[in-house]
């Protein structure tokens, strides 16, 4: 009798303490930081393509877990930046004069989805992942990784030269999570599971559009034909085309030629014939030549083709010998 009254206490006993046991505790918290994009110098005739990379971590603490692991579903969420007029579907970086740069973040590869912040197309990017929790009581676990996200600046030729930035500030990381057996799972980042603290973050997307000038056509001067036996005074142009990127101060310069004699252009024709000419930046005596700040074309990009004429001249000299003269000027830009 006694030893029935002794187990009955001991179930007794058990009982209570399971009665009295306090509820089980969990907690999932994610974090993630994200390099910055920097696309360099921008190719304005073509797209420029760069990739970033996001640094997750997931931590999660229980007090019994009879599941055995964490499932945890994360979403990305971008916002427009800091530009004024930005928005997701339309992005923007701006330069100091307060002008934009397109540009366009993208959640693959092949830069046809574009990333945002929100469920609705364009919609943030998701990410799933499982990890095992260790232990019965005070079972814990923790899982890292990292994915990549895509930008791309698309072609734009009239940018103006210099650097573009946005901030995006209100980068942030959501999720929710499953630990217990009496959760559901996480369905998306809005239903199942139990909702975690977002992780809100920050970085900054910039690009430099350099100084760029290119010598569209530069063409040939021709004196025309000459039937006497003197030149006379003879005056023809002939146009030289460049385009440079918006805002890139240019000069542009003319060597004296391979016939030059000292600072002399010179016309060669056969036998050691020659025939003096110049060329000038006006239908006036305003010398055509390289020397930077000195007597070169200075201008400033537009972003679009830009013709210079170039005044030739012949003066008054005698001819010795009929043929054909001619000369090489190479044409300098510098930028």
């Amino acid at each position: 009798m006694n030893r029935l009254r002794h187990i009955l206490a001991l179930a007794v006993l058990a009982c209570a303490a399971l009665a009295f046991a306090p509820s089980a505790w969990a907690s999932t918290t994610c974090t993630a930081t994200m390099s910055g994009w920097n696309f360099g110098m921008v190719n304005t005739a073509g797209n420029t393509d760069v990739q970033a990379t996001v640094t997750y971590q997931c931590n999660t603490s229980t007090q019994a877990s009879l599941l055995g692991e964490a499932r945890v579903r994360m979403c990305l969420a971008v916002g427009p930046g800091s530009v004024n007029g930005s928005t997701i579907a339309s992005r923007r970086l701006a330069n100091g004069f307060n002008e934009s740069m397109n540009v366009q973040l993208y959640r693959d590869p092949a830069r046809t989805q574009v990333l945002g912040n929100s469920p609705a197309n364009p919609t943030y990017l998701e990410l799933y992942v499982e990890y095992p929790l260790t232990g019965f009581l005070g079972a814990s676990g923790s899982t890292s990784g990292t994915f990549n996200l895509y930008g791309r600046v698309p072609p734009q030729t009239s940018l103006a030269a210099g650097n573009y930035s946005s901030t995006f500030s209100d980068t942030t990381l959501r999720y929710r999570y499953r630990e217990l057996l009496s959760q559901s799972d996480p369905a998306t980042c809005e239903t199942g599971g139990i909702q975690g603290t977002p992780n809100t973050f920050g970085f900054t997307a910039i690009a430099n559009v350099p100084d760029k000038c290119v010598i569209d056509t530069a063409g040939d001067l021709d004196f025309g034909s000459i039937l006497a036996a003197s030149t006379g005074l003879i005056e023809k142009t002939s146009t030289i085309r460049l385009t440079c990127t918006r805002r890139t101060a240019w000069q542009v310069g003319l060597t004296n030629g391979i016939n030059a004699s000292g600072t002399t252009r010179r016309l060669a024709g056969s036998g050691g014939q020659y025939v003096a000419y110049e060329l000038n930046r006006s239908p006036g005596w305003d010398r055509w030549g390289s020397t930077l700040n000195v007597d070169t074309a200075a201008g400033t990009g537009m972003g679009s083709s830009q013709a210079l004429t170039v005044y030739g001249r012949i003066t008054n000299q005698p001819l010795t010998r009929a043929g054909t003269y001619s000369d090489t000027i190479t044409v300098i830009v510098t930028y």
